[in-house]
């Protein structure tokens, strides 16, 4: 057994006292999760930390802040590392938003013109700002806010359609319909190249309120900064080059007080691994397949 370093015996113990603040406490127990001898330490903690609490009881003494006893019970607590980690899953997981959450993934474009292949019934309408769509001497024929709002309906509409088995795009998004704020995490496996955490953004809280999303962003956006009103087309999530097949892991669960944030959500070495750390943290995992073109 690999000893537990002095820096994560105190995280542990901060840990157990309830001391440990989040972002901290949550990167802790995906840790847990991930960890077996650091989860029987912790295990071990709660163990002794409630022998203590029974002492004190019994003889009405005053029980000290983390009072606990020494390290040798410890050792009485190897067995109870699954039962810890359940523990911490069980105390994390939300099962009533789980029904409440759909998902869906899109495939997206390199270009404006790309996108819209994609959703006949935006074909020849010439927004504003769009200039690919128009020919020589065209000039724009379609509302650019209407436009945007279209677009946006056709998006959400991949939450009512059955997910396909795999699809091929350079670009996808992720579109959701929350009832209930929850935090989102999507990582990306590429059949070659290392994993990615693609949402949320370094230092950015993985939170969504209620209400329905499409990341990174919606593909069309209303301008209108001075220049006269327009429409810019902003590309979804990126499929590396030379990635091939490449497997989405989206997480989701009710949202905490405090949120994720990217800076504690490191992507692991394959998806089921990863799929594990997050439902032990509480998370509802979805798979999704794309190749690349």
């Amino acid at each position: 057994m690999t000893p537990i370093s002095e820096t994560d015996q105190a995280l542990a113990a901060a840990f157990v006292d309830g001391d440990l603040a989040e972002p901290e406490r949550t990167v802790f127990e995906l840790r847990l999760a991930a960890e077996p001898e650091l989860a029987a330490h912790v295990e071990g903690l709660f163990a002794t930390d409630e022998l203590v609490r029974r002492h004190a009881r019994r003889t009405g003494a005053a029980l000290p802040r983390g009072a606990r006893l020494r390290p040798f019970v410890l050792v009485l607590a190897a067995a109870a590392v699954v039962v810890a980690v359940l523990a911490i899953a069980s105390l994390l997981d939300d099962a009533p938003a789980r029904a409440s959450v759909q998902v869906a993934l899109r495939p997206s474009g390199e270009s404006a013109a790309e996108w819209i292949a994609l959703e006949p019934a935006l074909g020849g309408l010439r927004p504003p700002g769009l200039d690919e769509l128009r020919g020589p001497g065209e000039s724009a024929d379609a509302d650019p806010r209407a436009f945007v709002d279209a677009a946006r309906r056709l998006e959400l509409r991949a939450l009512d359609r059955p997910a396909a088995a795999e699809t091929t795009a350079a670009f996808y998004s992720i579109a959701l319909r929350l009832e209930a704020p929850c935090d989102v995490v999507i990582a990306a496996f590429p059949e070659r190249g290392p994993p990615q955490l693609v949402w949320p953004a370094a230092g950015a809280s993985a939170r969504l309120e209620a209400g329905e999303h499409v990341l990174p962003s919606p593909s069309f956006h209303y301008v209108d900064d001075g220049r006269g009103p327009r429409v810019e087309y902003q590309r979804g999530f990126l499929v590396p080059l030379g990635s091939g097949r490449v497997v989405v892991l989206v997480g989701t669960r009710a949202a905490r007080a405090e949120g994720l944030h990217a800076s504690q959500r490191v992507a692991l070495e394959s998806p089921s691994a990863q799929a594990s750390l997050l439902a032990a943290a509480g998370f509802e995992t979805r798979q999704y397949v794309l190749r690349e073109p």
